[in-house]
């Protein structure tokens, strides 16, 4: 008994710290009343207490070990909250600089809420609010310069089959938004959807929870038009989804509305975690949210319009399947009967219903006194607390089908518009006709009209012209120069505006200044097909995409990015640090057989001397967690990165036991590269680090980034400026690039190092290049600027993508040639995007290409996985691969 006690006095003892530190935890957050995103400590490691506070629901923690600088190494708005006992050299201000707003401070037991900023506004509806006026109250958005976070996916999962996105809102610092999460690249009807309401925090992007959506997707609303035929044949489904889709969608400070499958009712969810709070009875078939206040405005459409024409089928294609062939019938309007509901957002009671006969979709708006709606011939105005008609007015609207509503209506200031066949005005109270104009389409592929009122007045469609509210009269006209890239097409989503700016969708985002001369394109990002981009937070959303256009610069994935960035003024001190093996590294001769980088050599060709024999037997097997980088093999070593967890392993290459493993401070996403008894590997952190290939032990790091300034990307905390794992060794000097984009944050820093004694040799800053739009309008498919890769050489010259550098890293302006590896994507992406290509080329991205290249002096070998070049429309995999000869 003696001895069970003692037994029990021990664990007793050793979990007391731990019960310690959980206690701590949860008294932190309920003092802080924060339900997720980023944590930052200030103190001296307590790894218990983090290890608490990371377990303790949807955070992200950062520990700040012993901080003794003034500045905190976060980019502003980006941290929920700031835990410490004394603060040190860190002032208030600075605190406050770094938390997102309503984010919480607990310094020394005292809280501190960072209030909300007048400057930013939210997005909580489709077209920003219950009105359908798209403009963020948001004086802080504007042209890009800084990334604020990432996340995954890179992609949407085809250029031909629905967008991945759905819809995005946003209220009280979190964004929600619909994703579909299968498999990227392939079009096929037998692979998964996986549809899930996804919430992030909207200033840090921390994951804070997910709610699947089972009955979403094509399946429920166009199955008839695509199940069971050949998918290599269709195109151009990113638009053809339902065009009151993000209507779906709405949320408030504390709750979300929201149907969680394509027929189901409305459902009420907690908005900081997502928790069901019910379901309302008598939505069901609920087409269209709108939230005024205490009230919810309804649409239900039980009997929805078709919009799949007359679907065809015909013999044909690679498998022999059925063909769909779509021939549009003639656009009517649909005779069924819709219903409006009022309810208690609160309690989920149902106020009061019409039968509304036809209710054109997307124009259903309110003001909190009434509820407008268009049924294609005329313009009704209901009480919002009874629902008695107030007025009826004759307007004229278009008759479009599903997947396009070509009208637009909102209300604002007292005046209803209405564009349709014309620009309408009425006046809100009495339905009285104000004014009446032309209509203008706006610009995109399948969207609404563009109509906004900001700045004071009435813009529409693709006009440059402003025009007084109550009047119609044009006061501005505004001179875009050469704003307006005229290559291609619009992108296939519509405008969104804040007070100050349009944001028109040409290429990716064309800010139009309707205060000063701030306009500026942004042809290297695009918004997901349908959706597009979203202004407010005082950040621009820009999920991810399906596009090919201006690939290597072009940004994939999910981005929050701002008008400020991160631009360094200088390069800050510190950036290096000797370890305990400096300058005692045994030197080690490199091998024939040996594959020590991503690759086998600075070329990136895949290739080996080494002979290896057609049949081959397993000799060991190791388990190492996590999602691991190809491995690289020298000097008897086999070298692999623990991508997320930050760590390289070294094994023996001949039994697989593992030597040694060293953790850097972010992640490494690739191999490192072994060179003369070091291995060099860049971090997510910003540094390069050189260890002992005998031992793991540390012989220097440099800061590659030009400063500690930090940000969240796919759920962790990295470097603003980050470095791919693998390094360049070229004639014995290291090469390196620290960033993401030559558009964000000051741009590309590239340095050339000493692999064994990391002294700095050359050094070179890309940034931009920015268009002036007043004399340049841009080109197609190709631009100025580069988005980070793992360097590449072409045996002499050094390559970041397009951009050309001699040894010294002085840059070529006028010569990017020299035979190359390249990716329209990144040589790392292994999502599988069926518009992404290898080449083995001279930066000719519109060439037909690869999905995996291997080549020598005299041949190029390529899997040829898709059927169809970059720049055309793709579907399913070949059936075989495919040889490319030089």
């Amino acid at each position: 008994m003696k001895a069970i006690l003692r037994t029990i006095l021990v664990l007793l003892l050793a979990l007391a710290p731990l019960l310690h530190g959980a206690e701590r935890a949860n008294e932190i957050l309920s003092t802080a009343g924060i339900k997720g995103g980023l944590i930052v400590h200030l103190g001296h490691g307590d790894e218990k207490l983090l290890a608490e506070l990371r377990a303790s629901g949807s955070f992200l923690v950062d520990g700040l070990t012993n901080w003794r600088g003034k500045h905190l190494p976060y980019v502003d708005n980006l941290v929920n909250l700031v835990v410490a006992d004394k603060l040190g050299a860190v002032s208030m201000e600075e605190v406050m600089r770094v938390l997102v707003p309503n984010g919480v401070a607990l310094i020394g037991g005292k809280k501190t809420v960072k209030p909300w900023p007048k400057e930013i506004d939210e997005w909580t509806h489709y077209l920003h609010d219950a009105d359908n006026n798209a403009v963020a109250n948001d004086k802080v958005v504007g042209p890009t310069k800084g990334l604020q976070w990432f996340a995954e996916p890179l992609y949407c999962r085809t250029h031909e089959t629905d967008s991945s996105i759905s819809a995005i809102v946003s209220a009280r610092g979190r964004l929600f938004y619909i994703l579909d999460e299968g498999p990227t690249g392939v079009a096929d009807e037998r692979l998964p959807q996986k549809w899930a309401l996804v919430a992030r925090d909207a200033f840090s992007g921390v994951l804070l929870w997910k709610v699947p959506l089972p009955n979403w997707g094509w399946p429920e609303w166009k199955k008839n038009e695509l199940a069971g035929v050949d998918w290599t044949n269709i195109k151009a489904h990113r638009v053809r989804s339902p065009a009151t889709l993000p209507r779906r969608l709405v949320c408030d400070s504390e709750r979300i509305y929201v149907t969680l499958g394509y027929n189901a009712p409305v459902s009420v969810l907690d908005a900081a975690t997502g928790q069901a709070l019910r379901n309302i009875s008598g939505t069901e078939y609920a087409d269209e949210i709108l939230c005024a206040k205490d009230k919810l405005v309804v649409c239900v459409r039980q009997e929805r319009p078709s919009g799949e024409g007359d679907v065809k089928s015909k013999a044909g294609g690679k498998r022999g399947k059925k063909r769909a062939v779509v021939t549009e019938a003639p656009p009517q309007a649909p005779s069924v009967s819709n219903r409006l509901l009022t309810i208690n957002a609160a309690t989920g009671d149902i106020i009061w219903r019409t039968e509304a006969g036809e209710v054109v979709p997307l124009c259903v708006a309110t003001d909190g006194q009434r509820v407008y709606y268009h049924n294609y011939r005329e313009l009704v105005c209901l009480n919002l607390a009874t629902g008695a008609v107030q007025w009826r007015a004759p307007s004229s609207a278009s008759h479009g089908n599903l997947y396009a509503g070509p009208n637009t209506l909102i209300v604002h200031r007292g005046v209803v518009l209405f564009a349709g066949n014309n620009l309408e005005a009425f006046a809100a109270e009495t339905g009285k006709s104000l004014w009446k104009t032309d209509a203008k389409k706006g610009p995109g592929v399948s969207n609404p009209p563009d109509l906004f009122v900001t700045a004071g007045l009435v813009w529409s469609g693709q006009s440059t012209s402003g025009r007084d509210l109550m009047t119609g009269a044009v006061r501005r006209t505004i001179d875009l120069k050469q704003l307006i890239n005229p290559w291609h097409h619009y992108r296939c989503y519509r405008s969104k505006a804040t007070e100050r700016f349009l944001i028109w969708p040409k290429q990716g985002a064309e800010f139009i200044d309707l205060e000063g001369n701030e306009n500026m394109r942004h042809d290297w990002y695009r918004g997901p097909c349908k959706y597009g981009i979203l202004p407010c937070n005082g950040l621009l959303y820009v999920g991810p995409h399906q596009c090919s256009c201006f690939a290597g610069v072009k940004l994939n994935g999910f981005n929050a990015l701002s008008a400020r960035g991160s631009a360094p003024k200088s390069i800050a001190e510190g950036r290096f640090e000797k370890g305990p093996a400096y300058g005692n590294v045994s030197r080690v001769t490199s091998h024939e057989s040996d594959w020590p980088t991503f690759r086998a050599d600075c070329k990136r060709s895949g290739r080996t001397a080494a002979a290896v024999p057609a049949s081959v037997n397993q000799l060991w097997q190791t388990k190492l967690s996590g999602k691991l980088s190809q491995p690289v093999v020298a000097d008897g070593k086999l070298f692999v990165a623990e991508i997320n967890a930050a760590k390289v392993h070294c094994l023996d290459a001949k039994n697989g036991r593992e030597l040694w493993r060293f953790t850097a401070g972010g992640r490494v996403n690739s191999p490192p590269t072994i060179h003369g008894g070091v291995a060099l590997f860049g971090s997510a952190d910003g540094w390069v680090y050189c260890v002992q290939v005998s031992d793991g032990a540390l012989a220097w790091r440099f800061r590659a980034a030009p400063a500690d300034r930090r940000l969240v990307a796919m759920n962790q905390v990295e470097s603003v400026w980050p470095v791919h794992g693998t390094v360049l060794v070229q004639n014995g000097i290291a090469y390196v690039a620290a960033g993401r984009s030559t558009f964000l944050d000051g741009g590309i820093f590239l340095s050339a190092l000493d692999p064994f004694t990391g002294k700095l040799l050359h050094d070179a800053r890309v940034e931009g290049p920015y268009p002036d739009v007043n004399v340049d309008n841009g080109g197609s498919r190709n631009m100025p600027g580069a988005r980070s890769e793992v360097l590449v050489s072409d045996g002499t010259s050094i390559y970041l993508r397009q951009i050309k550098f001699d040894a010294a890293l002085k840059r070529s302006f006028t010569d990017s040639s020299g035979l190359r590896l390249t990716s329209t994507s990144d040589l790392l992406d292994d999502s599988a995007f069926n518009r992404t290509a290898w080449h083995y080329s001279d930066w000719d991205v519109n060439q037909a290409g690869a999905q995996l290249l291997v080549f020598n002096e005299t041949t190029t070998f390529g899997v040829q996985v898709y059927s169809k070049h970059v720049a055309q429309s793709m579907g399913n995999p070949q059936p075989a691969g495919s040889t490319l000869d030089t």
